[in-house]
């Protein structure tokens, strides 16, 4: 199963905050969220069933839509590089010795 994005619901918030180092240590954070999912404000991706970023989306400015916060999971974060890197080396843009 591939990563999918979908809006954030009440029973995502353990998961998002989870993957916010950030959240865990500040409890207005954390709030903050809240209110944005609540507010239908944030958008998950999910991938095998796990949340594994999670994005706030709201229209403040200006009526446009606006990207307040983009929160990845550290694993995640590991994994992109990962695959980002093994990218450029298929394409002989890294030489590895």
């Amino acid at each position: 199963m591939g990563l999918g994005i979908r809006q954030a619901a009440p029973e995502d918030l353990c998961a998002m905050l989870a993957c916010d180092a950030y959240a865990r240590s500040n409890a207005s954070r954390g709030a903050w969220v809240r209110q944005a999912v609540a507010r239908q404000q944030c958008l998950v991706a999910v991938e095998s069933g796990v949340v594994v970023d999670y994005c706030v989306l709201n229209h403040d400015f200006f009526d446009n839509g606006f990207v307040a916060l983009i929160v990845v999971a550290p694993a995640q974060q590991i994994a992109d590089e990962t695959a980002r890197f093994a990218v450029l080396v298929k394409e002989g843009k890294v030489v590895i010795d």
